[in-house]
């Protein structure tokens, strides 16, 4: 069982500190929290103080834990009945990351009904970041009972406050590492670490590949540490790639809150299932300064051009989609400029496009168009074929296998241009999602900027696609009209 050393107290930490302009932070805290909070906590009841680990902050953990207990004094001032304030240690703040994020909730009502509810009613937790120099401080009062957010404060400068030593990704990576073995210590043996994403998009971006490559540096150096102490244990392994249909595997999501917050969060799962999350504030971390420039969501557009969406798309859902396109001349199609449409076929063959589509397992097919300045369009479904439908196993090849149009006609996708290279997506569903083809035909004919590219992503991850894949095709202006 974790034991936190929680003790009772008027806490009263003589650190040399800049009192004036630290004064004023504690005080701007205490109010914004007194404002909230006031009428909502019982008379007698019990604050626990959570603050950062040392790996998450660039202060020392005393110190941030003096301010936000001066912080916790100057809320209940004028108070009639002052709730007991208890400083605890920095493990109570890796404990409650599950209350932060609300995910393991069994894990999360576990640890507080054999540690927390025993000692404190509420707790007020710490996070630090780094903003024009100066460090800052957040704090959040939560409800024990139910995990309830009674106030977040907003992050205040702890003018002069610069951190001197402070921690770094790969010493905080390393401590999630270390507590994750240490609740699940048969995860040492063997474990598959993923790509780690931006939490919005899905795509895997220069930060997010830095950071996975500490992790596996991290676990390997964690695990083998405890390889050293069993006899005959063979050494740990660590493989990269997607999650394995059993094992434990190791995921991760940057989180871009704004220009000066960024989180990492990491996921151990075994056979699918969530273990244990931990949720680290890269913004408190001496960053090396290239990583630090990529975390600025200003450079979210990373990883949103052709190949990075059609590499999000292949990632999407846990089966196999294979696209295949034909006609043109060897993957090049000429802008189809015919006006009638019954010569088509004959005056625009080469801009004919086909699609083969295969899959391993049955479902409704999505299919998009994007190219390369962002113009978006939706293929299928389409009016003349709402609900296509993929059999496992089955090869489709589109639109050659969908249905005539009414009066015998047959379907036939020219391309129309602009001249660009073009992404052509598919995404199977075990059905359409009405909610995503209406948010889909919000975007339809627009020219998606960067930001919107990264929604469109979310927006097909979010409806849970069975299995995705995408190609690319080149459209040049050369046929000429008729």
């Amino acid at each position: 069982m974790l034991r936190l050393a929680l003790l009772s107290a008027l806490v009263s930490l003589a650190l040399a500190l800049p009192r004036p302009a630290l004064a004023q932070a504690e005080t701007v805290l205490g109010a914004e929290l007194c404002r909230m909070a006031e009428g909502q906590i019982p008379a007698g009841s019990t604050i626990a103080l959570a603050a950062p680990l040392a790996a998450e902050t660039p202060l020392p953990v005393a110190q941030v834990e003096a301010i936000m207990s001066r912080a916790a004094q100057e809320m209940c001032a004028d108070w009639p009945a002052k709730p007991r304030i208890l400083a605890g240690s920095a493990e109570l703040r890796a404990s409650l990351a599950l209350v932060l994020n609300r995910q393991g909730t069994a894990a999360w009502q576990e640890t507080v009904q054999s540690t927390l509810r025993q000692e404190a009613d509420y707790v007020l937790v710490g996070e630090t970041g780094i903003a024009g120099g100066d460090v800052t401080l957040r704090l959040t009062l939560v409800d024990l009972s139910d995990g309830r957010v009674i106030v977040k404060t907003s992050d205040r400068p702890l003018t002069g406050l610069t951190g001197q030593a402070g921690g770094d990704p790969r010493a905080a990576i390393g401590a999630a590492i270390r507590q994750f073995l240490d609740m699940l210590p048969e995860a040492r043996a063997e474990i598959t670490i993923g790509a780690f994403v931006n939490e919005t998009s899905g795509l895997e971006t220069p930060v997010g590949r830095a950071l996975a490559d500490m992790a596996v540096e991290a676990w390997l150096d964690a695990a083998n540490s405890v390889t050293a102490l069993l006899r005959d244990a063979p050494p740990a392994r660590v493989r990269r790639g997607p999650p394995p249909a059993s094992g434990y595997y190791l995921g991760g999501s940057v989180r871009l809150i704004d220009r000066n917050r960024f989180q990492l969060v990491l996921r151990l799962s075994q056979d699918g299932a969530l273990r244990a999350s931990r949720t680290l504030d890269l913004s408190s971390l001496r960053m090396p300064a290239h990583l630090r420039a990529l975390l600025d969501p200003a450079n979210m557009a990373q990883g949103t051009g052709l190949d990075g969406i059609a590499g999000a798309l292949a990632a999407m859902g846990k089966g196999q989609l294979t696209l295949t396109p034909s006609g043109g001349r060897a993957g090049i199609y000429p802008v189809c400029r015919a006006t009638d449409a019954a010569r088509v076929p004959s005056d625009c063959a080469d801009s004919l496009m086909r699609l083969t589509v295969a899959a391993d397992r049955a479902g409704a097919l999505v299919c998009l168009s994007l190219d390369e300045h962002g113009q978006f369009y939706i293929v299928l479904p389409a009016d003349y074929a709402p609900d296509v439908r993929v059999n496992a196993g089955q090869r489709l090849t589109l639109p050659d296998d969908l249905p005539p149009l009414p009066g015998g006609n047959h379907v036939y996708w020219p391309a129309m241009g602009p001249p660009a290279e073009t992404l052509l997506g598919c995404l199977l569903y075990p059905a359409l999602p009405p909610g995503l083809m209406q948010a889909l035909r919000g975007l339809d004919g627009a020219r998606l900027a960067p930001a919107d590219r990264l929604a469109l992503l979310a927006i097909l991850r979010d409806a849970g696609p069975l299995a995705g894949a995408a190609t690319r095709v080149r459209i040049i202006d050369g046929t000429r009209v008729k």
